[in-house]
């Protein structure tokens, strides 16, 4: 199996927040050595086989289920250690792509491990499909489908640290679901850390690294949300009754913070999705 496909690029192309430069897949992947980096960002996950990434000094296995994604510009080589050694892979640019990256976690460069095999390639696949059309006309098709593909990459991926803080991750994911069962109750910071298993000041630094945010405003952003659901539903509520139900006994701090949140009062936010 050998499939590369190279979109012709041009300058309208260039316009656009994100666009594919190639997509492909090879049966075995040969040794690439790139003193000068790579012109685009350059992402590559491994289906078979095992290789070895060479990057500012470090080496990474790149086995079964594991990836590399990295920024242009910076030299890196690669090569099979286990053959065949069966990639797919995908290279792109965009005015958007630098923020997009930082939005979903990845740095300068990642190493990843694949959570999710299966919905990964077929988003790719998606953006590969397109790409093969390679008609002006479709330039757009193809820069959906990297957006697509570029949104879903974290929850089908985890970094290597990650991976290896498991029993962390598992306790953060049980501490959010506490907060979507209780945020009625009032609920403080060291409840939170002592349900995580974690000091207080490391469950900030958790939560700023997978939310960029604290804790405590993770947990107001999920009340306004669910406060939202409840205005626009069938009952008719009062915003005392709001408050309640969504944690808070005090009604004025309650519609500061979504004023504040939300740049309009509760009561205007109301109308808006309830008159038609």
């Amino acid at each position: 199996m050998q499939s590369m496909i190279f979109p012709i690029i041009t300058e309208e192309e260039e316009k656009l927040p994100f666009y594919v430069t190639s997509t492909g897949a090879n049966e075995n992947q040969n040794h690439m050595k790139r003193p000068d980096g790579y012109p685009s960002y350059h992402l590559l996950y491994c289906t078979a086989g095992a290789g070895r990434l060479l990057m500012e000094g470090k080496a990474f296995k790149i086995a079964e289920g594991a990836g590399f994604c990295f920024r242009p510009g910076i030299p890196h080589e690669y090569y099979p250690i286990t053959e065949p050694w069966n990639t797919w892979w995908i290279t792109f640019d965009g005015y958007a792509v630098k923020d997009l990256i930082k939005g979903i976690g990845f740095g300068e460069y990642n190493v990843f491990h694949i959570s999710d095999m299966e919905r990964l390639h077929r988003l790719h696949m998606a953006v590969h499909s397109e790409a093969a059309l390679a008609r002006p006309a479709n330039v757009y098709g193809a820069s959906v489908a990297l957006y697509r593909f570029l949104l879903e990459l974290k929850n089908c991926t985890g970094s290597e640290s990650l991976k290896k803080s498991n029993g962390k991750n598992h306790q953060l994911k049980q501490l959010i679901q506490f907060m979507e069962d209780n945020y009625g109750k009032s609920i403080s910071l060291n409840e939170m850390a002592e349900m995580a298993g974690v000091t207080p000041q490391h469950l900030c630094r958790l939560f700023r690294k997978h939310f960029n945010m604290r804790p405590v405003e993770y947990l107001t952003r999920l009340r306004l949300q669910k406060a939202k659901e409840i205005l626009v539903g069938p009952e008719p509520v009062t915003l005392n009754e709001v408050a309640a139900m969504t944690g808070c006994n005090d009604t004025s701090y309650f519609c500061s913070l979504f004023r504040k949140y939300e740049g309009m009062t509760a009561a205007e936010f109301k109308r808006m999705h309830r008159e038609f």
